[in-house]
């Protein structure tokens, strides 16, 4: 993937960390994420956004990523226990991560390069 130039890069608002790659010194550390067990995707999100970093995504193929999980443990996964649950703090996390939002998701950083948008 970053053995060859990409034609274009979309501006997100959150990445799945099992996907990052990022500057050691940007990692969150453990005391920023240690509550945030279950969503710590999101947590990661939010702090990016509060210290002024964007996060790109390259462009994929749909169906690039598939899960590797058996339907015997479908039922433990995270989405169908933690997340269905909807516990308070997952709840919180999701409202601090859309109060964190930084401008134009879903744009291709060319022509936010080109019109001087970049931070």
């Amino acid at each position: 993937m970053f053995g060859r130039k990409t034609r274009f890069l979309f501006k997100v608002d959150i990445l799945g960390t099992g996907t990052t790659c990022q500057l050691g010194a940007h990692l969150p550390r453990l005391d920023q994420v240690e509550t945030a067990a279950g969503f710590v995707d999101l947590r990661h999100a939010y702090l990016q956004a509060k210290a002024g970093r964007w996060l790109w995504v390259p462009p994929h193929e749909a169906g690039w990523m598939t899960s590797t999980m058996t339907e015997d443990l479908h039922a433990t996964s995270l989405f169908m226990t933690f997340n269905r649950a909807s516990p308070p703090a997952l709840r919180a996390e999701i409202a601090a991560v859309v109060s964190a939002r930084t401008p134009y998701s879903g744009q291709r950083f060319r022509p936010l390069r080109q019109a001087g948008l970049l931070p």
